[in-house]
């Protein structure tokens, strides 16, 4: 985030109403993602994150499993922006 590199130990993606650990994902062969199945990362963050807006990269890389036998992987990029308003206590 932000040009900073993110701690990803404790991430999480979130597929089909469960949660699987990014650490344990090449152990996972045996739980299919269709193609079109939305999925979501959760990574929580150790420090603060101040107000204001912030830039956050990610690449999610797939491996095509049926006609090549998973001899491609895919390297989906994405970039988004997120705003964050300043808290107060009331």
């Amino acid at each position: 985030m932000d040009d900073e590199e993110v701690d990803t130990t404790d991430a999480t993606l979130l597929l089909g109403g469960n949660a699987y650990r990014l650490r344990e994902l090449s152990r996972l062969s045996h739980v299919w993602w269709f193609i079109l199945d939305p999925g979501a990362f959760f990574v929580p963050l150790t420090k603060e994150v101040e107000p204001g807006a912030h830039h956050i990269d990610a690449t999610l890389i797939t491996v095509e499993p049926y006609i090549t036998a998973g001899r491609f992987s895919f390297y989906h990029r994405d970039r988004r922006e997120l705003f964050v308003e300043a808290w107060r206590k009331k």
